[in-house]
């Protein structure tokens, strides 16, 4: 005889709903990771840095080892000469100095010989900047063509409020002025 059949409750099927969906965004993660390292294996050569950018960073470097290098040097032979006198061991560190600076200024107008790499993206940049001109002058455009319109609309209020005081004039019985009246109908038909 069989296990009795448990009967399908809305608990159980929460609970195998969530471990589904659990067991996929498990699978999804692993799947996506695979991709990346795949294609991380594929373009490795083109993540590497340029050949210009280490050429570069290797004379800074070469540069700072040999300041190393000579100030070592200079050490160990004062060490060396103790025995000299402490005017002998100034002027030597004086023309160390010299010599250093000497040097420092070679190895400056050598680098300033290279020609610098050219900016990738100046095209880029003297476009947004050409973009952003552009955007200015239409701003500046739209301002000037609104307060145009404010001025107009100012006058064209001014005036009309200096006609309708005509217009609205009266005589001493009450009466309204009819020379105010015809000279504004006038002026409507010649204009």
């Amino acid at each position: 005889m069989s296990p009795p059949k448990r009967k399908k409750t809305f608990n159980n099927f929460l609970i195998n709903n969530k471990a589904q969906k659990i067991k996929k965004k498990f699978v999804h993660k692993v799947k996506t990771k695979k991709d990346f390292y795949k294609t991380l294996s594929k373009e490795k050569h083109e993540l590497e840095t340029p050949s210009f950018y280490k050429q570069i960073f290797s004379e800074k470097s070469a540069d700072i080892n040999e300041g190393d290098i000579n100030h070592a040097r200079h050490i160990s032979d004062s060490e060396d000469n103790l025995d000299k006198d402490e005017d002998d061991h100034h002027e030597e560190l004086i023309e160390y100095d010299r010599s250093s600076c000497e040097e420092s200024k070679k190895s400056r107008k050598i680098k300033s010989n290279h020609r610098s790499k050219p900016n990738p993206f100046h095209k880029a940049l003297k476009e947004r900047e050409y973009s952003q001109r552009e955007k200015q002058a239409k701003i500046e455009a739209i301002k000037q063509e609104k307060e145009i319109r404010i001025q107009n609309q100012k006058a064209y209020l001014a005036q009309r409020k200096l006609t309708k005081k005509k217009l609205l004039k009266r005589n001493s019985k009450g009466q309204p002025l009819m020379k105010a009246r015809i000279d504004h109908l006038l002026s409507k038909i010649t204009n």
